[in-house]
């Protein structure tokens, strides 16, 4: 690819985002899970096996390239450990040894009833939506919560913002064996 990234985005597909990664000629690709999953008529799949065979069919293919950066923004935050798990190994496929996910889990009480949809500014700078009128519980995942749910997945890094939220840069370091094969659901 010649020093051209690979980027996968969980969120909607949001023209500042991706304006900002053609900026630095990176590759997006966009599979709106928010949309998927919670969106007024999405069909929101229950248990592990209806989950996984959702990701099957919403997660894009990138023709056998693995990526180097997944944005999951907030949706960890509205999957329990067991569909954290599933979307783990989904996203394996997707990985080569130090691919990284971006990640914010909420630390407050209470969070947005759907995942937030934020916008990339600048190098250092996010703005997102929120809808403060609709909310629910947080389950306020930690670090071992992370480690549980995406046992693949190393954090390399954290912040916590002053909005509540905790960033988390994740790397792909596989338990058992070779990382990356071709990326996952969809392929070829």
């Amino acid at each position: 690819m010649g020093g051209r990234s690979l980027v996968l985005d969980l969120g909607p597909a949001v023209g500042e985002n991706v304006s900002f990664f053609a900026r630095l000629s990176c590759k997006i690709y966009i599979a709106d899970l928010y949309e998927s999953l919670f969106a007024p008529t999405a069909h929101r799949p229950q248990g592990a096996k209806a989950f996984g065979m959702m990701l099957e069919r919403e997660l894009p293919s990138t023709g056998g390239e693995a990526v180097d950066v997944i944005l999951a923004w907030d949706l960890i935050n509205y999957l329990d450990i067991e569909q954290q798990q599933v979307l783990a190994a989904a996203l394996a496929g997707y990985c080569h040894r130090g691919t990284q996910i971006f990640a914010m889990i909420a630390t407050h009480k209470e969070m947005p009833a759907r995942p937030t949809p934020f916008h990339v500014l600048d190098r250092q700078h996010l703005a997102f939506e929120s809808d403060r009128q609709w909310q629910r519980e947080s389950p306020r995942y930690t670090e071992p919560d992370l480690r549980r749910g995406m046992p693949d997945f190393e954090v390399d890094v954290s912040f916590l913002l002053r909005n509540g939220l905790q960033e988390y840069i994740l790397n792909y370091r596989p338990r058992g064996g070779l990382a990356g094969g071709p990326p996952g659901p969809g392929a070829g």
